[in-house]
């Protein structure tokens, strides 16, 4: 009999045939459980297989092959020559920043003289602003290339145009019906583009104009390589596919990154405790990423892109430490609202409410979509969190499986001022003194919304048994890397474990244990846990009951010491009897 700690159910991938593994594993002298994973990813042939653990060159698409790359050199190439005013225009996130970043190192180069704009994602918003085109024509801006946003911005870029203002658009989001009046619009994902993959970044495209701009001139090839740190930076913390070029173009950051890093990467892998040599996809996900956004979600992106922009070891430590500093405001807020917000639940006794909607008047608006994701995680249930910013409630809504959050705000909307959004997430804004009436109708429409029931599971790659991790195993795993979209982190399910002692508890809800197999006493594996308080609890039960369990994890990567070390990260367990 078994206890599970979460209601989520595991399920295993489809077994691949055993003809294919067994082709596989001939084929390439791999063990059966590696053969599974490549199986499970659409690689099935040698060819596949090498260029999978190989990442070629032979990936790269020609640049010229993009919709409107043309004039769009041709327009930069005057720029050059001329040395016209030109304005880089970004987003405020890790994106945006790097792609400012890649423009402006180029521009640099033949000295352009160069300005950057990035909106207040409080005061302006997203996209192209009315304050960021008044600062164009202000500044007498010749040309302004907008990176990582742009492509649904007609009106913006009409009103440009007219004051004699021409535009290059580096996008890769979805375009609207009509396209912007821009002298050229490079996006990917435009209808009538026939660029092969459309999976890039905003900084990809970005990459893509640099590079044809520099092939046109005869520039040498380490013009764009130089900026490779900067797009494997965007490719992990914007979550884009690893597939196709974006793998190659990640391998090859990931070495620049680690080998020859900025003065900017080089101090923020110092404040955040990241060795050169040892970063991969996960650190810049999980510990860079985070602090670059940081900037920009308490207010002002500009720290960050000062930073990336640092050209002394000097002046990036004191951006570094300032940034750091920020990362700190930004954690406390989000933990502060994270514990309000809980106990506004528990006063006010909302825990069976059908959806929760959370007011704190001086909550940050920065943190309100990351600590709304948390609650969801804890209560199961689509939450609505709010704050107050000149007079208005404003916030992010964040769902469950099964509740498309757009279409709920859509039978509530006489309640709201404006709203948008997906399936999963959305942002709102309303009356102050209209919450108790947005609670109580977004309630009732939660209750009749028609809604196909979602089983929540943890899909799993095999059945592992921890005698299986290999030095040759581990070896092949890494050269799986990086992991993200199109190529998932595998997850691994093992039964009958036990801890070899008891396990520790430390932060908030992290947990860590040394665990072993009946089958192989004589090896034990390290095993952590972070930011789950039911994993936590469930170890330190399982120690207490001296009981084995099964458990769900993925296999990580480690510095101990100056040395690669392995572990697990639990992902759930359940005890067994």
């Amino acid at each position: 009999m078994n206890s599970t700690p979460t209601a989520i159910k595991w399920v295993a991938k489809s077994a691949p045939k055993a003809t294919q593994i067994e082709h596989l594993v001939q084929e390439l002298r791999i063990p059966a459980e590696v053969a599974t994973l490549l199986l499970h990813r659409g690689i099935s042939t040698f060819e596949e297989a090498r260029t999978y653990f190989r990442p070629e060159e032979s990936t790269w698409h020609d640049p010229f092959l993009m919709k409107d790359m043309e004039p769009a050199v041709g327009r930069l190439l005057r720029a050059i020559k001329k040395k016209e005013k030109v304005m880089v225009y970004g987003d405020y996130d890790v994106d945006g920043t790097t792609s400012v970043t890649m423009m402006d190192a180029y521009l640099a180069r033949h000295q352009v003289p160069v300005s950057h704009f990035l909106p207040s994602r409080f005061k302006e918003g997203y996209g192209l602003t009315q304050e960021g085109i008044d600062q164009a024509i202000e500044q007498e801006i010749q040309l302004m290339i907008t990176v990582d946003c742009g492509i649904t911005a007609v009106e913006e870029v009409r009103q440009l145009q007219e004051a004699g203002v021409d535009v290059i658009i580096c996008d890769h989001h979805e375009p609207g019906e009509h396209l912007p009046p821009a002298v050229a619009v490079l996006d990917p994902k435009r209808a009538d583009c026939p660029y092969p993959f459309n999976e890039l970044s905003g900084a990809g495209v970005t990459y893509k104009l640099i590079e044809a701009t520099r092939q046109r001139l005869g520039e040498p090839e380490d013009v764009t390589e130089s900026l490779l740190d900067l797009l494997a930076v965007s490719i992990s913390a914007d979550i884009v596919s690893l597939r196709d070029e974006n793998r190659w173009m990640m391998h090859k950051g990931l070495i620049r990154l680690n080998e020859r890093p900025r003065p900017g990467f080089q101090a923020l892998m110092k404040t955040c405790k990241a060795t050169p040599g040892f970063v991969r996809s996960p650190t810049i996900a999980f510990s860079m990423g985070p602090r670059i956004n940081a900037a920009g979600r308490m207010g002002n992106a500009f720290p960050a892109l000062e930073l990336l922009m640092a050209r002394t070891d000097e002046e990036a430590m004191s951006r570094a430490t300032a940034l750091e500093q920020i990362n700190k405001e930004r954690k406390l807020a989000d933990k502060t609202t994270l514990q309000q917000a809980m106990e506004q639940v528990a006063q006010r006794g909302m825990q069976n409410d059908p959806t929760l909607v959370l007011f704190g008047e001086n909550w940050h608006l920065g943190v309100l979509g990351i600590v709304a994701s948390r609650l969801v995680e804890e209560y199961q249930r689509p939450v609505f969190l709010l704050s107050q910013l000149n007079g208005q409630a404003k916030g992010s809504a964040r769902s469950v499986a099964g509740i498309h959050l757009v279409r709920l705000l859509e039978e509530v909307s006489d309640t709201l001022e404006r709203y948008g959004g997906h399936a999963s997430a959305a942002g709102l804004a309303l009356d102050p003194s209209q919450i108790e009436r947005f609670r109580d109708r977004v309630n009732e429409a939660m209750v009749a919304l028609p809604m196909e029931p979602v089983e929540q599971m943890h899909e799993y790659d095999a059945e592992l048994q921890l005698k299986q991790i290999t030095p040759k195993f581990w070896s092949l795993y890494r050269q799986m890397e990086p992991f993200g979209p199109d190529n998932p982190v595998p997850r691994f399910m093992t039964r009958g474990v036990r801890l070899a002692k008891a396990p520790v508890r430390f932060g908030v809800n992290h947990a860590k244990g040394l665990l072993m197999q009946a089958e192989d006493p004589e090896r034990a594996f390290e095993a952590i846990s972070f930011s789950n308080r039911i994993i936590a609890e469930e170890l330190q039960r399982t120690w207490s009951l001296q009981r084995p369990m099964d458990i769900l994890w993925e296999l990580e990567e480690s510095n101990f010491g100056g040395k690669r070390v392995f572990q697990l990260r639990l992902i759930d367990l359940k005890l067994t009897s």
